[in-house]
């Protein structure tokens, strides 16, 4: 799992600069669950508070509620910092009853966002992707 996070902040320094970014929105959602990589769909809404995001899941009428820190590439570099309009990554733990987790989302050319996610206590990830509506 180490490797993959890697390799996504690795994605991100090498993301151009002027990408169209801003992750606040509301975006279809589809994913594959850890483990037994079950399919699920639902959406999700971003929220800007003050310098971080609110980002509220509803999946199968399940909700889960999580708070996101900003990133993006400024003169070849990232740089994490307060919400800005121009993150092109935005990273999340989320809750949804006594269950924490962790997710990575990095923004793509078409407009989605591609991510990995993991509950606290697993060592197995899931994917999601997030279509802008």
């Amino acid at each position: 799992m180490i490797r993959i996070v890697y390799l996504a902040f690795a994605c991100l320094f090498f993301m151009p600069e002027n990408a169209s970014a801003n992750p606040v929105g509301t975006y279809d959602v589809t994913g594959e669950t850890p483990g037994d990589s079950s399919k699920y769909a639902g959406s999700v809404v971003i929220e800007r508070y003050g310098q971080v995001y609110n980002v509220f899941w509803n999946v199968a009428g399940e909700e889960f509620r999580g708070t996101g820190i900003g990133a993006s590439v400024v003169n070849g570099e990232m740089i994490f910092s307060s919400a800005t309009s121009n993150d092109t990554a935005i990273s999340i733990s989320f809750a949804s009853g006594d269950a924490i987790g962790v997710a990575l989302f990095i923004k793509q050319k078409n407009g989605q966002w591609n991510g990995i996610w993991n509950y606290g206590e697993s060592d197995l990830i899931g994917t999601e992707r997030w279509f802008p509506r």
